[in-house]
C-alpha cells in the first residue's frame, strides 16, 4: 500500500492493515502523483504478478484468482485484462469489457486498443506478468500516466488475454485530477500522452488515420493552453516537431478532413517560423 503524502489517516490505517496481515506492506511517501506512487509500488513489489488498486475503487473477491490461474497455465500472456464497471458519482453506468479473446501484442495490439477499444486504458483493470512489467516505469508529474505508458506496453508485449469473467469497480467523481478538462496541468498531461502514442504508432501504416487523429488533438490542447497565455514545454515542442506528420501521410490517410487540415497548418506555421 502506498501512501502517496496523505494528509488524513490514511497512513495510520495503512499501518493497521500491515500489523493484522503479514502479507500487507506499506510505503510513506511525500505527495508525487500516481505516476510515482505506481512506480514505488512496482519497485518493491516481490511476486509474479502485478496489478493496481486506486485506493477509491472496489473488486470482486475472486477477480485476481480467475486471471491468475489463466495466466499460470499460458507464459506468453504478458497481459490479462478483466471487466471494468464505472461508478458514476455513485450510480453505475456500464461494464467496459469486450468479449473473451486472447490478442498479440504489438501492432495488433494497438489496433485494438485505438480501433476497437477492446484494450482499455487502465492499468487498474489488468494483470501484468512482474518479470515483463518491471521493465517499464509510469511517468510522474502528469496524470493519465496510464494512457502514456499503454502504447509502450502493448507494443512490446507478447500477448494480452481478455476475460470476461470478474470485475473492477472504478469510482468516478468531481474531485479526481482526470475531471478538469481546462486545467493547465490536464492538457499538458494531455499532450505528453498522445504525443507518447504519436511517436509509437507513426510507424505503422494500419494506423495512419489514427497517427493524423492523436498529432491534431496535440495541436488542439497546445492551442488551448497558449490561449490561457501558458507556455508548452521545450522538449515537447521539440518532439512535436520531430514527429509531425509529412504532407503525404496527412493526404494519404482516411482521416475527417478537420483533422487534416489542423496538420496542415500546424506544419505550414512552423515552416514559416523557420524561414
Amino acid at each position: 500500500m502506498i501512501d502517496d503524502g496523505s494528509t488524513d489517516n490514511s497512513g495510520d490505517i495503512c499501518d493497521q492493515y500491515a500489523i493484522r496481515d503479514k502479507r500487507v506492506r506499506v510505503v510513506h511517501q511525500k505527495n508525487q502523483g500516481q505516476g510515482a506512487a505506481r512506480n514505488t509500488g512496482i519497485s518493491f513489489a516481490k511476486g509474479n504478478y502485478i496489478t493496481f488498486v486506486d485506493s477509491d475503487d472496489k473488486i470482486n473477491s475472486d477477480l485476481y484468482s480467475i486471471g491468475i490461474n489463466i495466466m499460470e497455465s499460458a507464459s506468453d500472456i504478458d497481459i490479462y485484462q478483466f471487466p471494468c464497471m464505472k461508478i458514476i458519482n455513485g450510480n453505475q453506468d456500464k461494464a467496459l469489457y469486450e468479449s473473451k479473446k486472447i490478442i498479440n501484442g504489438g501492432e495488433q495490439a494497438l489496433i485494438e486498443w485505438l480501433n476497437t477499444h477492446a484494450i482499455s486504458n487502465y492499468v487498474c483493470n489488468k494483470i501484468f506478468r512482474a518479470s515483463y512489467l518491471l521493465k517499464f516505469r509510469f511517468p510522474t508529474n502528469m496524470i493519465f500516466e496510464d494512457r502514456f505508458i499503454m502504447s509502450d506496453i502493448l507494443d512490446q508485449c507478447k500477448r494480452i488475454y481478455i476475460n470476461d469473467k470478474g470485475m473492477y469497480y472504478y469510482n468516478i467523481h468531481e474531485a479526481q485530477t482526470t475531471q478538469r478538462p481546462r486545467d493547465p496541468f490536464f492538457l499538458s498531461s494531455l499532450i505528453k500522452a498522445d504525443l507518447n502514442i504519436v511517436i509509437k504508432i507513426k510507424n505503422y501504416k494500419s494506423l495512419r488515420s489514427h497517427y493524423i487523429e492523436r498529432f491534431s488533438y496535440c495541436i488542439y490542447y497546445k492551442k488551448l493552453l497558449e490561449n490561457q497565455g501558458q507556455q508548452v514545454n521545450d522538449i515537447v515542442k521539440k518532439e512535436m516537431k520531430g514527429n509531425a506528420p509529412s504532407i503525404l501521410t496527412i493526404i494519404h490517410s482516411s482521416s475527417p478532413i478537420g483533422l487534416k487540415v489542423r496538420c496542415f497548418k500546424y506544419i505550414l506555421s512552423n515552416l514559416v517560423s523557420n524561414t
